[in-house]
């Protein structure tokens, strides 16, 4: 009964009160329906996380084209059916999954003190690489071409940057305030001159394309490739 019950989304409700004690008062309040609400809010929102961290698991473990409705429903027991009640297709679980991934990405941005001075905007580059490399499948997702599906799911990037990238403009514009980086370039040219060379220097992170640069030098490498960047936009 209880496997039943958790593929269909179905909940067994309890008989009313007055089934029991006719003389018993059931008149319902706004406080009964509003935690009854409340619950559903609970629930809803537990069934997304589960549902997001098996499409992460799958990510993670076999990348973004192998992230099904079936699949998922598969891995946490529910009915695919159960799962369009939460997300209408699978390009919505993507789309959330890039959410998720910019939102880390924003955290681990935000986080460095200090931002608009030169060493805060190079900590910021650590940061973002670090990130890109502990998560190279979930980075992929958000940067690389993939199938047009996949493609769509970026469109809101060209309307609204992420939060990330307003952190490293509000980075730039203190730091030319503070006549820390030249005021020859524009804020917005500047900051996605930063983040191009960070996000090559992360992609080839991912690739694992060095070459001929030994794998104990590739913390220096990053170190160096992000404070040279710095340097070269300092007045």
């Amino acid at each position: 009964m209880g496997s039943e019950v958790k593929r269909t989304g179905k909940r067994v409700l309890p008989k009313p009160i007055s089934d029991a004690n006719p003389n018993l008062d059931t008149t319902y309040t706004g406080n009964v329906m509003s935690k009854s609400a409340s619950r559903r809010e609970r629930e809803k929102e537990i069934l997304n996380k589960t549902i997001l961290q098996a499409a992460r698991e799958v990510l993670v473990n076999q990348g973004h084209e192998a992230i099904s409705i079936r699949l998922i429903a598969e891995m946490i027991e529910y009915s695919p059916s159960a799962i369009y009640l939460h997300f209408k297709d699978r390009g919505a679980i993507l789309q959330a999954l890039i959410d998720e991934g910019f939102d880390e990405l924003s955290a681990c941005t935000r986080k460095v003190k200090n931002p608009g001075i030169a060493d805060g905007v190079h900590q910021m580059g650590l940061n973002y690489i670090e990130f890109a490399v502990q998560n190279p499948r979930l980075y992929e997702l958000m940067f690389h071409p993939g199938a047009p599906e996949d493609q769509e799911c970026r469109r809101r990037m060209t309307d609204s940057p992420p939060d990330c990238f307003v952190a490293l403009l509000e980075a730039v514009e203190a730091g030319q305030a503070a006549k820390v980086f030249t005021r020859l370039i524009p804020v917005p040219v500047l900051a996605y001159s930063l983040w191009g060379q960070v996000h090559g220097i992360a992609s080839i992170a991912i690739a694992r394309q060095f070459f001929w640069i030994p794998d104990e030098q590739i913390s220096l490498l990053f170190r160096e490739s992000t404070r040279a960047m710095i340097v070269g936009l300092q007045p």
